[in-house]
């Protein structure tokens, strides 16, 4: 994944839907010996139709392997108190954090 694809609030919103439990994580083609390069977050059975948030968003949202490791998972290990913030709310403190992780791993200036 370029940089240049990255973006820290289509992500926090994916993060977000899995926090509030409406998407579930796949790692396609992954086996014991061969972790997938990929993690894609995906709509579950409780996604809602619209989610409460102006901005566009679809699922799948898919995530490589190092930055989800590298940027997403220390961020949401990080915001554990935050979990029961409204949606909307939820996005904006993890764009925040997200974006912040993504400028000292050097993935955007």
């Amino acid at each position: 994944m370029q940089p240049s694809e990255l973006n820290p609030r289509t992500l926090a919103i994916g993060c977000a839907c899995y926090i509030k439990g409406w998407a579930v994580l796949n790692f396609p083609q992954s086996t014991r010996a061969h972790p997938s390069y990929w993690v894609m977050v995906s709509r579950s059975t409780s996604t809602p139709r619209n989610l409460p948030i102006g901005d566009s968003f679809g699922f799948p949202l898919g995530v490589a392997w190092d930055v989800w490791q590298g940027v997403v998972v220390p961020t949401l290990t990080g915001l554990r108190e935050n979990v029961m913030l409204p949606f909307g709310s939820l996005v904006n403190v993890l764009e925040a954090s997200l974006r912040s992780r993504m400028q000292q791993v050097g993935l955007i200036l």
